[in-house]
């Protein structure tokens, strides 16, 4: 067992560890994305909401009934306009929806990347959070829900990546954005 140990730090190991690691996110991914929580009643809520609200500029919602939007006046509109506008070129689709929520997902990963390179963290570390990134549950399930987590995160991952930056102009623009 000792011997074992010691091979678990050579470069040939490592790199076929990271291989395990990456094929298995990619098949969790391939293989869970549509079977993940496949009735989430918050999915479409949401996406009824995002249509109903960039259509015809409703706050209520009329099509559950559910009353959690219960005439909103400010927030929730962001998530809501900006689905509605994609979606809207794209087509109005569960699948579409679902695949800007991992395009949201994907990008925040790449500025917390991008975050840890500012603040001088070694290529090895950075790679190891972007695989811890994808792999952990609460990324898998943000990428395949239609809820304001992705987006949420997006926003704050690109404020970060931006004080780091010094841009403090669009750290509080979008830092505002993200807090409705």
């Amino acid at each position: 067992l000792p011997y074992l140990m010691k091979d678990l730090n050579s470069p040939a190991v490592q790199r076929a560890l990271y291989f395990i690691i990456i094929v298995s996110i990619i098949c969790n991914y391939l293989f869970l994305y549509d079977i993940y929580r496949p009735h989430n009643v918050d999915d479409a809520w949401f996406l009824a909401f995002a249509y109903n609200y960039f259509k015809f500029g409703e706050i209520l919602d009329s099509t559950f009934n559910g009353g959690t939007t219960a005439g909103l006046m400010f927030f929730r509109k962001t998530g809501a306009f900006f689905y509605g506008y994609i979606l809207n070129i794209v087509g109005w689709d569960y699948g579409k929806a679902q695949l800007l929520s991992a395009l949201l997902m994907a990008s925040s990963g790449w500025f917390w990347f991008l975050a840890l390179k500012k603040l001088n963290f070694k290529p090895a570390e950075r790679t190891a959070f972007l695989i811890l990134f994808f792999y952990m549950e609460f990324s898998f399930a943000a990428a395949t829900s239609l809820r304001y987590e992705s987006l949420i995160l997006f926003f704050q991952s690109l404020a970060r990546l931006l004080l780091l930056k010094r841009k403090y102009f669009w750290v509080g623009m979008i830092t505002s954005i993200s807090i409705e």
